[in-house]
């Protein structure tokens, strides 16, 4: 019971993401004219997209493609995409997003961990920001179900935040994030009661890489590129946008060295079968 709850829950939540979507769509459909993607600024978007290569004519699976901006993106880039996720109402808010796009953008209410979709059906499939929300058991299923979905020389490409140090992550949970009573505050982990009720009401856990391989080895290959070390340092020195390219560029000399472990967040590449 407590497992069907949580779904329900999950998808109330992305239901009424959907229908603020439509809504804003509504009022001002200029605004939402994708030119380009939400994540473009940053070196792992950069990095993803020149690892899917020309997509024109290929067909993509977005998992997790919530409101559909990326979806949207990939076709405008020539590719035939299908976008799923969780609740009715973000389905038909995507679907409104690609409608005033015109593009040929579909979009589907499933469950990534049971697609509902043909074996050896898509070129490649991706994922933002989608495996963190998963059980370790749906975690492995999608995997299952992304190797199952793509073509014989197909391949998967997640963009994941981490945590492989337990001594690192205890170290930056001591200082809270955010501001009291918004969606995105975060107490320190001494505050004991605090922490143990913000723990309980989120729906995404700390991932590392060795599960993210472990968890597909069904794979012929994994790779694992890291990105985000000075990132950490925002609790401390606040936003840094202006600086985001100088931190970048330190971060690709450090992430050459063993402090890679320390990296926050991660591009998966899931080859279904040796290049």
């Amino acid at each position: 019971m407590k497992k069907a709850s949580e779904y329900w829950k999950k998808q109330t939540r992305w239901n009424q993401k959907g229908q603020d979507l439509i809504r804003e769509i509504q009022e001002n459909p200029g605004k939402f004219i994708v030119d380009d993607s939400r994540y473009s600024p940053y070196q792992i978007h950069q990095d993803l997209v020149k690892s899917l290569g020309p997509l024109k004519g290929k067909r993509v699976l977005d998992l997790g493609s919530g409101r559909g901006k990326f979806s949207v993106f990939l076709a405008k880039q020539g590719a035939k995409t299908m976008g799923v996720d969780l609740g009715p109402q973000l389905i038909a808010g995507a679907r409104s997003l690609a409608e005033i796009n015109h593009v040929d953008c579909k979009f589907q209410e499933a469950n990534v961990s049971d697609l509902p979709f043909e074996a050896n059906s898509y070129d490649i499939v991706v994922g933002l920001g989608i495996l963190h929300h998963l059980s370790k058991s749906d975690l492995k299923k999608t995997l299952q179900e992304t190797h199952r979905v793509l073509k014989k020389n197909g391949a998967a490409f997640f963009c994941e935040p981490v945590e492989n140090s337990k001594v690192f992550d205890f170290i930056q949970n001591i200082f809270p994030t955010g501001k009291k009573n918004s969606n995105y505050y975060r107490p320190s982990i001494l505050q004991r009661k605090a922490w143990r009720q913000f723990v309980e009401t989120i729906d995404e856990r700390a991932l590392t890489n060795k599960e993210l391989v472990l968890a597909g080895k069904q794979f012929a290959r994994v790779k694992i590129r890291p990105y985000g070390l000075l990132i950490r340092l925002q609790r401390l020195i606040g936003k840094y946008r202006k600086i985001l390219k100088t931190v970048e560029t330190i971060d690709k000399v450090l992430l050459r060295t063993p402090l890679r472990y320390l990296c926050q967040t991660v591009l998966v590449e899931y080859r279904k079968n040796q290049p």
